[in-house]
């Protein structure tokens, strides 16, 4: 693995359930742009925001990444989200419940830094998840 791929692979298992924010400082670029199904991040601090979101939402925040792939300076993964919904998340309320999310992103790297990326996951299954729907329903 690439070290591109291996930036990636540690902002996603380690900064992400915030155990070492040291990395955004290190690996994400101050003019960072995310495409995100719920909008635009922007800036280094957009992406420290939405790890606190997140992180804030979500107890026992774990991210696993599956699959690494890495093509120049863009890197694919393939990630599963878990944590148990604690706090408010998008108007709705704590519900207790443990949640599992699958996702992808596409990350493109300059100089070893992340200036942009691409997030595609399952937010309509996550929220269903909160509300103690099934897909079904």
């Amino acid at each position: 693995m690439g070290n591109n791929a291996e930036i990636v692979r540690r902002l996603i298992s380690e900064a992400w359930p915030g155990d070492n924010l040291d990395l955004l400082d290190a690996h994400v670029a101050e003019e960072y742009l995310e495409h995100a199904p719920f909008g635009q991040v922007v800036g280094r601090e957009g992406y420290r925001e939405g790890i606190a979101l997140f992180n804030g939402a979500f107890s026992g925040l774990r991210l696993e990444v599956h699959e690494v792939i890495e093509q120049g300076d863009h890197v694919a993964a393939r990630f599963t989200f878990r944590g148990r919904h604690a706090g408010e998340f998008m108007d709705i309320p704590p519900s207790g419940r443990d949640v599992v999310m699958e996702g992808i992103t596409m990350t493109r790297l300059e100089a070893g830094q992340v200036v942009e990326e691409w997030l595609a996951i399952d937010l309509l299954g996550l929220m269903q998840q909160m509300q103690g729907a099934s897909a079904g329903d």
